[in-house]
């Protein structure tokens, strides 16, 4: 199946932050007089929500207005501490994005908030191998919404979407784009053939290369 572009999504894609924002989260929490709730050690389970969605499901105790404002702190010193710290990127990456960006258009479209994936752009200077990106956090649309928009201002033709996550796959039924499900990341689809690709490591995006597999 041919592709011009390859849109990837961000958290358990491209990088794993979980052990670096369950951190920083507690300290913004923790700050703020708040008790940290109790899901704050497996945050790993809202990668991929919205910062709103989040926000609910983190402070029921709170209003809409009190938790979204205090999950906007957290995001924002999640960014800091992750470029101070930094984090865990899948292996092969970097070489990996180098290859693909020789090859096909690569964009990024995550629920994320602002700075994050600016972030990922400044620890592993990687902004050079991507053309444009959009998140929730900028247009405050959903994921299938900001998928057509990347595609329909950058005039994709025949996209892909990589991620991690069955909301990744509802987003891309949603919007029409093919689906490669990646299944080494922190979400689970237990209904494969939402998928017209699985792949268990990064690389093994390289064979989408034309004439990749016959080398």
């Amino acid at each position: 199946m041919p592709f011009d572009s390859l849109i990837f999504d961000m958290d358990g894609t491209l990088w794993d932050t979980v052990a670096e924002v369950t951190a920083s989260w507690k300290e913004t929490i923790a700050r703020s007089g708040l008790p940290l709730p109790p899901q704050i050690d497996s945050l790993s389970q809202y990668f991929g929500m919205t910062e709103d969605e989040i926000a609910q499901e983190l402070f029921p105790q709170l209003t809409f207005e009190e938790s979204s404002a205090l999950l906007r702190r957290c995001n924002t010193e999640e960014c800091d501490y992750i470029y101070r710290h930094g984090t865990t990127i899948y292996p092969g990456l970097i070489d990996t994005l180098e290859k693909l960006s020789k090859h096909f258009r690569l964009f990024i479209v995550s629920n994320c908030v602002d700075g994050y994936i600016e972030t990922f752009f400044k620890t592993f200077d990687t902004a050079k191998y991507f053309e444009d990106y959009e998140f929730f956090g900028r247009t405050g649309m959903k994921k299938a919404q900001n998928i057509r928009l990347i595609c329909e201002r950058n005039g994709l033709k025949a996209p892909v979407y990589v991620g991690d996550t069955v909301w990744d796959a509802e987003a891309c039924e949603e919007a029409g784009v093919p689906f490669i499900y990646a299944a080494y990341g922190l979400g689970e689809l237990t209904d494969t053939t939402r998928a017209c690709r699985v792949i268990r490591s990064f690389p093994e995006l390289l064979e989408l290369i034309p004439g990749e597999t016959e080398k």
